[in-house]
């Protein structure tokens, strides 16, 4: 007689069951930046990164999450305090996810992990603070513990067999439903985070849609509806009940399963009372009794651009109207990348489609107007069908550029402030983007006068703004110097001048830009190039790699 034992193990960074299975809709995944290890170019005072995928506004208070750490600003974007591992006990990674209640901050963290030969994006666990930055706690990865099942010889001293428990089993409305147990952080991200003052509602790609009533310190796996069903409520378990008991062998239709259902596959949740909106690869699922039943809708059954929902947004209108909008993004077929969008006060989910072909990332509205952050640029609309695009952004001063032709996220404030996060930085408008104020996080310069980054320098990838690649040129100088800066390759041979007897308008810091192109418009070859700076009679000089 062989006896059997169970064990858990929580947290293995191994890959189980079918997770890597899921890589063809993976591979598609568009993610604004690369997750950091560190901020190494970034200080504990001001921006830690200038790629800035997502913005939360508590009060005066901003939240900024990019791919280096987690920023915060109390004065309108004066001064910056910036959090990651590198400065703080608060995790590793760039922000994936991030929501704000008062004094209370959740930021999902996610790095780039190499599995085999293929670059994956891994959850790393959420950083939570209950006194607006003060102090940190790091929560582990939303995810399922590790069963394994032993096989004992007959008198129970010996293993000779171990398998890995595929299913949990969770309740809905009464019935044991399978949940495939999600056991790795790999192509485990947690894409978005939502808290409607019961509920802390995490969605993660492999992790699917999961809330905790603790905040954060325990959660609870949610079912969405199947991807063949258009609800999921007691109703529809009853007329399931005898599939559902029969569905033990093989691959198993009803469960809770990420592999199987594009519907488990979550991106992007918003919640406030007892209404929340879940977006996943499969469509959008509405519940208004707190997450127990859903209505589940696709691109099939309404008119919806699209099903690989990437972000959602709530616009609240002057006229009382209240607006759901959605970013979708296509997988083939009949599905378009653009945005849709749904009046509340319709009778039936009807949706409006708008901006065909635009891959946005996130949303802003007032009641006015709504913001549509993309990656060709900020976009806005005040009926929701015509939308303008606002032209690349530049400094007042005209001393900073944004090189950068995406935008990641967008904050409209109170106080008639546009907050646009971009590939290089933060831009603010207090007029609709006629004039602008630009952030950044200073590159490290250890008492240089003179650096340039990225280094080393691809042209066709690097700070893309119009079909250019941009190489940030930095440098201190005094108020009415005369400034010349020029580029050389190895053999000191000029390449181009950016600047010759420029009189410098300010004091501090100034940046220029090169695009990798010599005097006469054409492409430089791979190599070193010198940069050197000329102001008033001191020459100083840096040099820099450019790959094409």
């Amino acid at each position: 007689m062989q006896m059997t034992r169970n064990f858990n193990k929580r947290g293995l960074p191994m890959v189980i069951l079918m997770i890597l299975g899921i890589s063809p809709l993976w591979g598609q995944l568009m993610r604004p930046v690369s997750y950091q290890l560190t901020g190494g170019d970034s200080t504990l005072q001001g921006l830690i990164g200038n790629g800035i995928s997502d913005m939360k506004m508590t009060g005066d208070t901003v939240w900024l999450g990019s791919g280096h750490g987690l920023s915060v600003t109390r004065d309108g974007g004066n001064s910056f305090r910036s959090y990651s591992r590198q400065f703080s006990d608060i995790g590793y990674g760039g922000v994936s996810g991030l929501t704000v209640a008062g004094d209370t901050v959740w930021a999902a963290f996610a790095i780039d992990s190499l599995v085999g030969d293929e670059n994956a994006q891994t959850g790393v666990g959420i950083a939570r603070s209950l006194d607006g930055g003060a102090s940190w706690t790091r929560l582990p990865q939303p995810m399922d513990t590790l069963k394994w099942h032993y096989i004992y010889n007959d008198a129970g001293t010996q293993i000779i067999d171990s398998t890995v428990q595929v299913y949990s089993t969770i309740q809905v409305f009464g019935q044991d439903i399978p949940a495939v147990d999600v056991v790795t952080p790999i192509k485990n991200v947690t894409f978005d985070l939502a808290y409607d003052g019961k509920w802390l509602w995490a969605a993660s790609f492999a992790g699917g849609l999961r809330r905790s009533g603790d905040l954060g310190e325990t959660w609870q796996r949610v079912l969405l509806p199947w991807d063949n069903e258009a609800r999921l409520d007691s109703g529809l378990l009853v007329e399931l009940a005898p599939q559902i008991a029969a569905d033990t062998v093989g691959t198993r239709q009803y469960t809770l399963d990420p592999v199987l259902h594009l519907n488990h596959r979550v991106f992007s949740v918003i919640a406030w009372d007892d209404t929340v909106w879940v977006g996943t690869a499969g469509g959008i699922n509405v519940s208004n009794d707190g997450g127990r039943s859903w209505r589940h809708m696709n691109s099939s059954s309404t008119n919806m651009s699209g099903n690989w929902v990437v972000a959602l947004h709530r616009q609240q209108r002057s006229d009382g109207r209240a607006v759901n909008w959605a970013s979708t993004v296509t997988t083939g077929g009949s599905e378009v990348t653009g945005l849709s969008y749904h009046l509340e006060d319709e009778s039936e989910y009807y949706w409006y489609s708008t901006l065909p072909g635009f891959r946005i990332h996130n949303f802003a509205s007032t009641g006015a107007a709504i913001y549509a952050a993309g990656e060709l640029g900020l976009f806005k609309s005040k009926d929701g069908d015509h939308f303008v695009s606002f032209p690349p952004i530049r400094s007042a001063d005209g001393s900073t550029n944004i090189f950068s032709d995406a935008a990641y996220s967008v904050l409209a404030r109170s106080d008639g402030a546009l907050w646009v996060g971009t590939g290089d930085g933060l831009a603010i408008t207090y007029n609709e983007g006629l004039t602008w104020r630009v952030e950044k996080a200073q590159a490290e310069t250890k008492d240089q006068e003179l650096i340039a980054y990225p280094n080393p320098f691809f042209p066709y990838h690097s700070k893309q703004l119009q079909g250019e690649g941009h190489l940030i040129i930095q440098y201190n100088v005094q108020a009415g110097a005369s400034v010349s800066l020029k580029v050389y390759d190895w053999a000191m041979s000029e390449v181009v001048t950016l600047l010759e007897g420029a009189t410098a308008p300010l004091n501090g810091s100034q940046e220029s830009y090169w695009t990798g192109r010599n005097s006469a418009g054409h492409r430089v070859a791979n190599g070193t190039y010198f940069i050197q700076l000329e102001q008033d009679e001191t020459v100083t000089w840096t040099k820099v790699m450019v790959i094409n």
